[in-house]
Parts: C-alpha cells; sequence; structure tokens
C-alpha cells in the first residue's frame, strides 16, 4: 500500500456532511488533496473495503466529532484503523457530546482542535490545523488567535564567556573539542553526548567550557547555558524550563513542539499535558521531561540545523526534577546532534554524600561509557602559572620565578584564587600602590624589594579586590548578588538609586574589573564571572542588609509577575522569606509547595513546607487546623523525597497532636501505612491502614475510608502474588482478604466524586474478572477506567494490564499497539520503570507471535530485566527473569532456564531444581497466567 503522507482523509457522519465537504473544499484549495466519501468511493467497489484502503493510503486523519459521529459505529471503526496504521490523527471536537470509550483510548494521545465560529470559519480552522501538520506555514488571516505560528529557528549564543583558550588544560580541551566533529558527522552512531566536569570551587570549570563553547559556536553550534541558583530551592525544573525558554525562542513550548512534530504528534499531546497544571501530577511531571528532550532534539533533526551545546553550571545546586531531565537527555544522546555539558563542585556533593540529587546522574554517566564521559578537575600545576598569569594580564610579563613560587605555594594552583590574588595585585584597594604594573611594556613587579601578602583563602582575595570599589558600586553590587548568579538589567535598573548612565558605566566597569559578563543576546542579562564572587558578596553583607534587599527585589518582581511561569510563587516566596515578611511569604510559599507536589517534586516541596512552618512559628499564622494540614502535606512531599524517617515521625505527631482529628490522624496513619509498605514491611502496614480504617469509620469520611481499602486491596493482592508459589495456604488467605476489601473499594468509589479513585477501583476490578477469566467485562471495565484518566498519558499502570487482558482475548495486534503506546511514552519521558515492564511485555508478545520472534524477545527481555536491576524494582527482575527462563526453555537451554527461574524465585537458594520449577509455575497461576505456566509443564514433559 502506497501512503500519500499528504493526503487527508475525512471521517464524518452523513448528517454532517455539509460541515464536512466544506472542509475538504478549503484544504484542498491550497494544502493537501482529500478522501471522503461518498464523493471518492470508486464506482462498483465493495464501499467499505473502499474507505478502509483510502484510510491505510492517507498521512493525516480528521475527524469531524459531533454527538452523530460518536454514536455512529461506522466512525468508531475508521478512527480504529486509522490509529492501527498510525496515520496522523487530528480529531475535531464540534459539540460537547462525552466520547465513548473506545474513542477515548484511540484519540487519546492526539491534539484537539476545537474551532468557534461558523461553518466557514470552523473549515478554515481545520484546514490550518491540517496545515500545521503538514509543516506549511498559515497565512495571517486565517490562524486562529489561539494558536501559535511555527517556531522560528534562530542562531542561539548564550555563552558563559568569551573565553577562547585557557591555561593548563590542553589535553582538556581538547578532549571537549574533540567531541563536536563526533556528534556532528553522524548522529545516529554511538557518540559521547553528554559529559559532566567535577571539580572544586574555583579550579577552572567554567572557563574550559566557556573554552568549548567558543570553539563550538566558531563551527555553527548553537549554545544555551543556565546556571542553577541558590534561591531556587523551592523550585523544580528551573534550569530545565529555562533551557526550554532558550531553545524555544518565544517561551510558548507547546507551539513549539507542535511546530516541531506536528499539532496531531504524541509530542505535543506530552506538551499539552506538562503545561496542564490539571494533569496528575507523576504524569505531569514525565510528561515535561519528555517535552524538554523533545524540544532539545526535535530542533536539531533537520540536517540544516546547527548542532546544540548545553551547558549546565552549578549543579550542585540541582533539583532531582532536573536531574531526572538529564537522565533523560542522556538516554536519548544519540537522537541528534546535541552535547550537554554539566558543571558541580565535587567538594559540595561530596560533603552531602550519596543523598545529594547529583549521584544518580554521576552513576549513570559512569555506567554509560559509550555516551557519556565524566572529567574530574584538579588544580593547574606549577609550570601552568606562567602562562594563566599572562592570560590573565593581558599582556607579556617579566615576572622571576619565586613570584610564580610563592603565588603557586599560598593558591595551591587553584586558578580562581589565582585569577582573585593577581587583580588584587593590580588592582589594590584605594590609597595602595600596585605590586605589578606595566613597565616598558611588559608586566613587572613594581618594588621586588617590597613585600606582598597573598591572602589566605579565596573568599579572602574576593573581599581583598571588592575593596577597590566605592560605596556606591559596592551597593550595586551587592543589589546583584541579592538577585542571583544571573540578573537582568530592566530588574537592576528598579532596585538601585542611579540614573540609567550611571548603572550602565559601573556595570561596564565590573566588567572590565572581571566581575561580571555581559551575556550575549538581546535579554541585556549579565552574569557574575564566578559563582564564588557572589557568594561572598552575599555573605559578607549584615543580616539586616540581606533582609532589606531581598524585600526590595521582592517588591520589584511582584510588579513583574505576571509575565513569568508558575514558579514565580516560588521565587517571590524566596525573597519575601528572606526578607522575613513571613505573611507574605506564607500563602506564596503554600501555593508554590501545592504546585510541587503536583509535579511529585517531594525535595522541594517538602522544603517550602518546612518554611511554612517555620513562618507560621515566628509570626503565628496559621489557625491550629491548618498547621495540621500544613504538615500531612509536609507527609507526603517526604514520602514523595523518601525521606521515610521524617515522614514517619511527623506522623507521629499529628497523631499525637490534640489538635488533629479523626480524619487527619486517619490520613496521617495511612501515609504511613505506605510507608511500612514500601519498606517491605506487610505486618506494620497492615496493622496501621486498619488503625486507619477504624479512625474512618468513626469519622464517617468516605473518602478515606476509600483510600484505605485500596491500598488493602492491592496489598493482600500483590501478597497473595507473591507467597502463591511458597505458601498456597497464606496465598489464599491474601486472596480471600483482597476480594473482600475490593468490593468496598467498589462501593464506595462510587460514592466518593473522585474520578482517579475509580477509575484505581475499577482496574482492580478488571484485574478479578481477568483471573476468573471474564475477559469481556474485564475489557469493558479496563476501558472505562482508561475513560476517566488523563487521555494524554500513557503509563504502564492501566494500559500494560490492558494489554494483558486483550492478550488473553486473543487480539495480538491489539495488545501489540497498545504496548507500544507506552513504550513511546516511557522512551520519550525517560520512565524507566513503564519502560523496563513495556519491555517485558512487548518481549513476552513476540515470544508468542506467530511465527514467534525469539531474537527480539531476548533483546527486550535482556534490556527489560538490566532495567530493573538499574532502578532497584525486585518484583519486576523476578518477572522478567521468569520470562527469561521460558525464553531459554523454548531454546532447549536447560541450564540457562534454570539459573533465570532461580532468579525470579529471589530467596530460594536452598531449594531444589524442582522446587523452583514448581514455585515459577505457582506464582504463574496466580498472576493469571495458566497458559504460561501449562506450557513450562509440557514442555518439560516432553523434554
Amino acid at each position: 500500500m502506497c501512503v500519500d503522507t499528504k493526503r487527508v482523509f475525512i471521517s464524518h457522519s452523513s448528517v454532517d456532511h455539509s460541515l464536512a465537504h466544506e472542509v475538504c473544499a478549503q484544504i484542498e484549495v491550497d494544502t493537501a488533496p482529500c478522501w471522503i466519501a461518498p464523493r471518492d468511493v470508486t464506482p462498483g467497489r465493495d464501499y467499505a473495503s473502499d474507505i478502509l484502503h483510502a484510510i491505510e493510503a492517507a498521512g493525516i486523519f480528521v475527524v469531524l466529532l459531533t454527538k452523530s459521529s460518536i454514536e455512529s459505529p461506522q466512525v468508531v471503526r475508521e478512527v480504529e484503523r486509522a490509529a492501527s496504521n498510525r496515520v496522523a490523527l487530528l480529531p475535531v471536537r464540534l459539540d460537547d457530546t462525552p466520547l465513548t470509550p473506545s474513542l477515548e483510548y484511540f484519540l487519546s494521545s492526539s491534539h484537539w482542535v476545537s474551532p468557534t465560529g461558523d461553518q466557514s470559519a470552523t473549515a478554515a480552522q481545520v484546514r490550518d490545523a491540517v496545515r500545521r501538520c503538514l509543516g506549511i506555514d498559515n497565512a495571517p488571516s486565517t490562524t486562529p488567535p489561539d494558536v501559535s505560528p511555527p517556531l522560528p529557528i534562530a542562531r542561539l549564543d548564550h555563552r558563559l564567556s568569551r573565553i577562547t583558550r585557557v591555561a593548563g588544560r590542553t589535553k582538556e580541551l581538547a578532549s571537549l573539542c574533540s567531541l563536536l566533529p563526533a556528534v556532528t558527522s553522524d548522529h545516529n552512531s554511538t557518540h559521547v553526548g553528554f559529559v559532566l566536569i567535577g571539580g572544586e570551587s574555583g579550579v577552572g570549570k567554567s572557563a574550559l567550557v566557556s573554552a568549548t563553547a567558543s570553539a563550538a559556536f566558531d563551527q555553527g553550534w548553537d549554545i544555551a547555558s543556565v546556571a542553577c541558583e541558590p534561591f531556587h530551592e523551592g523550585m523544580s525544573f528551573f534550569p530545565i524550563r529555562e533551557l526550554m525558554r532558550q531553545i524555544s525562542g518565544t517561551g510558548d513550548v507547546v507551539a513549539a513542539v507542535q511546530a516541531l512534530y506536528g499539532v496531531g504528534s504524541s509530542q505535543a499531546a506530552y506538551a499539552i499535558a506538562a503545561e496542564d497544571p490539571s494533569t496528575p501530577s507523576e504524569q505531569r511531571r514525565e510528561a515535561l521531561i519528555a517535552t524538554a528532550s523533545n524540544l532539545v532534539f526535535g530542533q536539531r533533526r533537520a540536517s540544516s540545523s546547527p548542532a546544540l551545546l548545553l551547558v549546565l553550571d552549578d549543579l550542585e545546586r540541582i533539583d532531582p526534577g532536573s536531574v531526572d531531565a538529564l537522565l533523560c537527555l542522556l538516554s536519548r544522546s544519540n537522537e541528534s546532534p546535541v552535547l550537554v555539558v554539566g558543571l558541580y563542585r565535587t567538594d559540595f556533593v561530596e560533603r552531602v554524600g550519596r543523598q545529594h540529587p547529583i549521584m544518580p546522574l554521576i552513576d549513570a554517566v559512569r555506567r554509560m561509557p559509550d555516551v557519556a564521559e565524566e572529567v574530574r578537575l584538579g588544580a593547574l600545576m606549577r609550570g601552568d602559572l606562567p602562562q594563566l598569569v599572562e592570560m590573565l594580564a593581558g599582556g607579556s610579563c617579566d615576572f622571576p620565578s619565586a613570584f610564580f613560587d610563592h603565588l603557586y605555594e599560598e593558591t595551591e594552583g587553584n586558578p580562581l584564587y589565582v585569577r582573585e590574588v593577581f587583580r588584587s595585585l593590580q588592582q589594590p584597594p584605594r590609597g595602595s600602590d600596585p605590586v605589578v604594573a606595566i613597565v616598558d611594556d611588559r608586566w613587572r613587579i613594581v618594588d621586588p624589594s617590597r613585600e606582598w601578602e597573598i591572602p589566605q583563602s579565596i573568599e579572602e582575595a574576593v573581599v581583598a579586590r571588592l575593596e577597590v570599589l566605592d560605596a556606591v558600586q559596592r551597593e550595586q553590587l551587592e543589589t546583584a548578588a541579592v538577585i542571583g548568579r544571573r540578573f537582568a538589567f530592566e530588574v537592576m535598573a528598579k532596585l538601585v538609586e542611579a540614573s540609567e548612565s550611571e548603572l550602565v558605566a559601573n556595570l561596564e566597569k565590573f566588567i572590565n574589573f572581571d566581575l561580571l559578563n555581559e551575556l550575549p543576546g538581546s535579554e541585556e542579562l549579565f552574569e557574575f564571572t564566578h559563582g564564588k564572587i557572589r557568594d561572598v558578596l552575599y555573605n559578607a553583607m549584615s543580616r539586616l542588609r540581606r533582609r532589606r534587599l531581598h524585600g526590595r527585589v521582592a517588591d520589584v518582581l511582584k510588579d513583574s509577575r505576571a509575565a513569568m511561569s508558575e514558579d514565580w510563587d516560588a521565587l517571590l516566596a524566596e525573597h519575601l522569606f528572606r526578607a522575613g515578611r513571613m505573611a507574605e511569604a506564607l500563602p506564596l510559599l503554600r501555593t508554590s509547595a501545592a504546585g510541587l507536589l503536583r509535579l511529585h517534586a517531594g525535595h522541594e516541596a517538602a522544603t517550602q513546607l518546612r518554611r511554612v512552618l517555620e513562618a507560621d512559628s515566628q509570626a503565628d499564622l496559621l489557625g491550629a487546623t491548618d498547621r495540621i494540614a500544613v504538615q500531612l502535606e509536609l507527609v507526603t512531599a517526604l514520602k514523595l523525597a523518601n525521606e521515610y524517617e521524617a515522614a514517619a515521625s511527623l506522623v507521629d505527631f499529628v497523631v499525637d497532636s490534640p489538635h488533629a482529628d479523626r480524619v487527619s490522624k486517619g490520613w496521617a496513619l495511612d501515609h504511613l501505612g505506605d510507608i511500612h509498605w514500601t519498606r517491605g514491611q506487610v505486618q506494620e502496614a497492615k496493622e496501621v491502614y486498619a488503625s486507619a480504617r477504624q479512625l474512618a469509620e468513626e469519622a464517617n469520611d468516605a473518602a478515606l475510608l476509600l483510600e484505605v481499602f485500596a491500598d488493602l486491596t492491592e496489598l493482600h493482592d500483590r501478597e497473595a502474588e507473591r507467597v502463591a508459589g511458597t505458601n498456597p495456604q497464606q496465598s489464599t488467605e491474601h486472596r480471600q482478604l483482597s476480594e473482600r476489601y475490593l468490593d468496598e473499594q467498589l462501593r464506595l468509589s462510587e460514592v466518593v466524586p473522585d474520578n482517579q479513585a475509580r477509575a484505581r477501583a475499577l482496574r482492580n476490578e478488571a484485574k478479578r474478572r481477568r483471573r476468573k477469566r471474564q475477559i469481556d467485562a474485564a475489557l469493558a471495565l479496563y476501558e472505562e477506567a482508561i475513560s476517566l484518566s488523563d487521555p494524554r498519558v500513557a503509563t504502564h499502570q492501566v494500559l500494560i494490564s490492558y494489554a494483558k487482558t486483550l492478550r488473553y482475548a486473543g487480539r495480538h495486534e491489539d495488545a501489540c499497539r497498545v504496548v507500544d503506546r507506552v513504550l513511546d511514552w516511557s522512551q520519550q519521558t525517560g520512565a524507566r520503570r513503564s519502560l523496563a515492564i513495556a519491555l517485558h511485555y512487548r518481549g513476552m508478545l513476540e515470544m508468542e507471535a506467530v511465527p514467534a520472534d525469539l531474537v527480539g524477545a531476548a533483546r527486550d527481555l535482556q534490556d527489560a530485566v538490566a532495567l530493573h536491576e538499574d532502578i532497584g524494582y525486585l518484583r519486576g527482575r523476578c518477572e522478567t527473569a521468569t520470562s527469561l527462563g521460558e525464553l531459554a526453555l523454548a531454546l532447549g537451554d536447560r541450564q540457562s532456564m534454570m539459573r533465570w527461574f532461580r532468579e525470579a524465585c529471589a530467596g530460594g537458594d536452598d531449594l531444589s531444581d524442582d522446587a523452583i520449577v514448581n514455585a515459577v509455575v505457582a506464582t504463574l497461576e496466580a498472576s493469571d497466567e495458566t497458559k504460561r505456566a501449562r506450557s513450562i509443564r509440557d514442555r518439560l514433559k516432553s523434554a
């Protein structure tokens, strides 16, 4: 079948034929040919067959959704055929009629068009959406006002500075620059696309990368850079959002992704989900990660697009969400010509230890030497100092060897320390003579007989050099330090008492003093040449001065708040909190924390909620009820951040509080039950859930009781499967309890108005129906659960179980399509658990295909087990090990089969081979996999 990617198939109900033909006419004027029934049905041909062939040959499938079309079986069949043939779907919503579960499922990852106006205007808007899908510019007169134009690809130049060479780093610079041609020559081959550079403060990490960036820019690369800020503790994804803003150009991420991938693409659907606060929290977080990677790599896919260098500095201050985004970039690093370089302070990270958020990224880089590289910078050698000093001086030097010996002995070869000392020798405080100066066109020591001292630390060297500033200049620079590592001229101008010309003159002086850099671009941004200079300025101020300046910064930021992102609450709250203006900070901190919880950013949410409680303790701003509510939110945040000890302690505090009512105590205990279960403490979890249940029943709180019953249903269900092969009686008891709690969960889910809770109950009931071989009923329940979930996301939680049920129904191709959807989601988002589970299930489907694809199955299952091992998901590893044992048995390799089966029975080292096989078979039967269990028995008997 020849597919015409520019042909548009228009699906519609005959009731809507007038609008459908108007849409067809407008598209065919200047956009693309269309196929529409009955006009294009070939006379004498089978009507249905002609339609199906036309769908398979189309590039875009437009479906006009109205009450009549939604109720039309023919339209549903057309949509299903288009989805199964991977035709780009463009649904047009023309009224509010609810979709059927089938349509909801097939159209879930598509971007919707909801036109307004009369029939002609509607047709024009649909035509424009088709044009965007095809990458054709729309005329301004017909572009809907709420749809942004395609993204212009402009050259980026956000280098850290203009440094082109560095002293003592010849080998490192050559190594980094050698990566550039490898990235651009063939980005489909394996190459290093991610570099992590570590070293103590001041060893020259930024200078090395700046020189690399200059070389890359000279070779035609785009440069985007960002530095993590000390004032970003309460934000998640700040550096990633800033990079997305730079790359998108306009800051409209959704429009940028739509322009790159098409309005109806899964990438566009994820971008919309990432920007929508109503998206379920964990899925929104994953959608944001996917969108960042799609934006980074998507704009570089065209051969005419320049390569891109991403520089992230000060990663010692990075948040866990941004680390997850970088892990996704790392996993996709060979998709297009992009080089990611991250810099971090090893001394800072080592002081925090394994708990530092960057550690998973460091571990991943070390595990992936084919695509990632780790660089550790140490101090310079004594022989490197003459070159460094000459570069700092900007001219030839004539200093005796003793000068360099003394400089090296005191600074231990730290480049920043050397730089600050040499600057202080050039530009001493007012009233002092310089130690070095230009004499006869060469830098020399002015008075060789004069003794000169070197400050005892980098900090002291910076302080000494700052003394060259007058009081006004020092105050302006301190104000900049309070704003952050980078700051905008517009903000600075509103904060200082100086005319624009005076401020510009001083900023130029700071640049000449090597204290600031002016960043390229049109945004009038400045940056401290080193984070240590900003830190010294900030820490040298009195607490009173810092508080006052933070307050002034907050007042200025309030005026521009409307133009900023949702992180703005966090940044404004940070300055207000540091200003001691607790009454103003507290509501913003709570708003920020709520947003962070919606992103599953537990660490940052916990930071904000702790500040809420601190602000309350200082100003008594919360009532007793609100205080308990904040403490419960903090328990949730601590759970997300895996700070289980702190969360458990806070639960005890809430339970013992005289101000907590039964419902609050019940929710606290439910959280504690989750913590015990996560830790594998099943008996403790059951006891705590029982206490939570009692409190819920005493308070007659249906929502809390529903949550407890849902947790108990799943706990006993998992335990029934876990012990089926080793303790059948206990497994039966768990199964009976799970069934009882599920009945209660279903009953309450019809009363409590919570779609997510209802979907959870339906999924559990679908699993029970599947276990009883009521496959059609199970499929209907899964489809109902899917219809209650966000249609733009595709995690494994529901869809893999749905695919499993489709497989039981003999719908192998449909099951593969669902698994592919999960794979698409997990590969874009970097969701490794979803990816591992989807790979495992695709491997199983490949084993069961006719004919079986055992090579593909082996590859997918091996990848899945490695991922499970990497993320520490023991249950997933055991399940995949079972499948690998089945594969080995199918290949006649009994030795490998037993090795994998033993891994599947974790903790069964003392069991005989027969006992291991029996345990595996029993576990499969308890997991509804009786066909696989029977296959193992039959193969072993016939062997």
